[in-house]
């Protein structure tokens, strides 16, 4: 089983004072575990 944690990094690749917001790029990476509780 996966876990997922409330947190999350946002990394922006365009530069915000550059770009207009529709072509803003961005990368959400979410962080996850493997659970220590075993399913039958």
């Amino acid at each position: 089983m996966i876990v997922a944690f409330d947190f999350r990094h946002e990394i922006y690749l365009s530069d915000a004072r550059k770009a207009a917001p529709e072509k803003w790029r961005t990368v959400i990476r979410h962080p996850i575990r493997k659970s220590e509780r075993r399913h039958p």
